[in-house]
């Protein structure tokens, strides 16, 4: 899954537990068994660094995990990534 986040912290893909924001996602995900990740790890622009990649296990409810998503503040998009295509 795909997470577009403003306001989670501070600096390039800050995600900080520290802000309510922050916090509130990150509990949103360990609810949900995932993990959090950057999705462009090292970006100084504000507008890249706002992108997270979401983990979950198993894909049987992605659209219970996207709502649960977009309930928290600062999540402003959830998308479930479509599985890649073999060539």
């Amino acid at each position: 899954m795909i997470v577009d986040a403003e306001r989670l912290g501070r600096g390039p893909a800050a995600l900080d537990d520290r802000t309510e924001a922050g916090a509130e996602l990150l509990a949103c995900v360990r609810g949900l068994g995932g993990r959090i990740r950057a999705l462009h790890p090292g970006a100084s622009d504000p507008a890249l660094s706002a992108f997270f990649e979401i983990e979950l296990p198993g894909t049987s409810a992605p659209q219970r995990a996207i709502s649960d998503l977009l309930d928290c503040q600062g999540v402003t998009a959830a998308y479930a990534k479509p599985a890649d295509e073999p060539p």
